[in-house]
Parts: structure tokens; C-alpha cells; sequence
């Protein structure tokens, strides 16, 4: 099985290109932007594979949804 985290609000939303940056983690007017995020994202695809990782959806105005799958482990 798989399981799924999902966060959402209702804030101002991201735009798209804004959104592109933070989910490449690079660098822009000299401080880092997304480092983190893409960090947790490449490391859960490097350990599950592709099928896992993150997600975000954003809609300007309407708000904002991240979501995590990563597999079910049982211990």
C-alpha cells in the first residue's frame, strides 16, 4: 500500500513560475529557494523510486496543496 499526506490551505496560492522554482531548488537573487523541498522529494524517489515523492498544486488566489506518498512499511 501507499501512504498519502495531504496539506492544503486557502492562502494567496503560488504561481507557476514561482511554484517551477521552488520545486527545482535553485538559487535566485543571491539566497536558495526550494533547496529543501527538492531535497525531500529526490530522496524519497532515490530510496522507493519515482512513483513516491512530493507533489504541489497551487492555484493563485485559491490556495495551496502538498502532498507526500511514500510506501507503507511494516515494522
Amino acid at each position: 500500500g501507499t501512504v498519502v499526506f495531504t496539506v492544503s490551505d486557502n492562502g494567496e496560492g503560488i504561481d507557476r513560475s514561482r511554484l517551477r522554482t521552488l520545486l527545482a531548488g535553485s538559487e535566485e537573487e543571491g539566497r536558495t529557494s526550494g533547496i529543501g523541498l527538492r531535497n525531500v522529494d529526490q530522496r524519497i524517489k532515490l530510496y522507493y523510486g519515482d512513483r513516491y515523492g512530493l507533489q504541489i498544486d497551487s492555484v493563485v488566489g485559491a490556495g495551496t496543496t502538498v502532498t507526500l506518498r511514500m510506501p507503507m512499511s511494516r515494522f
